[in-house]
């Protein structure tokens, strides 16, 4: 299935050090293409878009052009990352997918098969985790155990993931969440469009029990979050809120999907996709409105 976006197009695209490094170095066309469309703010360096918001090297086959020219090990960190993040430990580096990218997030969620890990390589070093780390693995792994417990609703499941650290969630409207998100920067408008149609529910629409056949799907949707996101309580300390903002997250993006499937009959895959694709792209990929995001449930989690 081809892409229905790009993440070419829209985004800022910077460039590390040593691959700027390699840039610089480069002669002829290439070399001067690169010097026009480079720009550099704040020490930091990225491509120029043009008007139409795409890298200045995707061409109108929506191929790059310095992969092209240069090959692959020409591409700056990000190009060569995306959608891959990565969680540092003492003794091990986790990767994850990003669920910005459309591919990725069908790969994740569009299955029946719970979400596990799986160890890629080991160099055998005789690293070992501090006790901290140990301790979060081990409180990680029981928050898995009671999200995937599918002898019980979804519902409940997310309640006793909040409980395992004693979080709560704010009781705030789908309008009042609407008008908190709109609030926060933007990368796509459209954003905007969609949140508009969560004034359309009820003011207890957050509580509406999972529909049996869509289970998987936010299932799977609550460990990627968790996946992602729990790790930065060894840096913040915050592990309550941020327990709250996956279960959260889940809770908001399958009102959103009730609000905008009103005409679909069964559960629309590619709908639910596209949101999960645009609530990733406008929070989790924006420093400021997740931490926004992260304080507004902070704030009433520990109540």
């Amino acid at each position: 299935m081809k892409c229905r976006h790009n993440c070419c197009i829209g985004w800022e695209i910077d460039i590390d050090e040593d691959t700027l490094a390699l840039y610089r170095a480069q002669t002829g066309t290439i070399g001067e293409t690169l010097r026009q469309n480079i720009e550099i703010t704040d020490g930091c360096a990225s491509f120029r878009p043009d008007e139409h918001g795409r890298c200045p090297f995707l061409n109108r086959r929506n191929l790059c052009d310095l992969y092209l020219t240069l090959g692959e090990t020409a591409l700056c960190q990000i190009c060569r990352d995306h959608p891959r993040f990565r969680n540092f430990f003492s003794d091990r580096t986790e990767i994850g997918l990003g669920l910005c990218c459309e591919t990725a997030a069908r790969l994740l969620l569009c299955t029946d098969a719970p979400f596990s890990l799986s160890i890629r390589a080991d160099d055998g070093a005789a690293d070992t985790p501090t006790p901290d780390e140990a301790a979060f693995f081990a409180f990680r792994e029981r928050v898995f155990l009671s999200a995937q417990d599918r002898l019980v609703p979804l519902t409940q499941r997310l309640q006793a993931v909040l409980d395992k650290c004693g979080a709560h969630l704010p009781q705030k409207s789908p309008a009042a969440w609407a008008a908190f998100y709109a609030a926060l920067e933007r990368l796509d408008h459209g954003w905007d469009t969609v949140l508009e149609t969560l004034c359309t529910l009820p003011p207890d629409a957050f509580a509406a029990p999972f529909a049996k056949e869509c289970a998987p799907f936010f299932e799977n949707l609550l460990c990627c979050f968790l996946y992602r996101h729990l790790a930065g309580a060894l840096d913040d300390g915050n592990l309550s809120g941020r327990i709250a903002l996956c279960v959260h997250g889940v809770q908001f993006l399958w009102a959103l999907y009730r609000a905008c499937a009103k005409e679909h009959a069964g559960f629309d895959f590619d709908l639910a996709i596209d949101l999960v694709r645009q609530y990733a792209t406008e929070i989790e990929y924006s420093d400021e409105n997740l931490e926004a995001v992260l304080d507004a449930l902070s704030a009433d989690c520990c109540m």
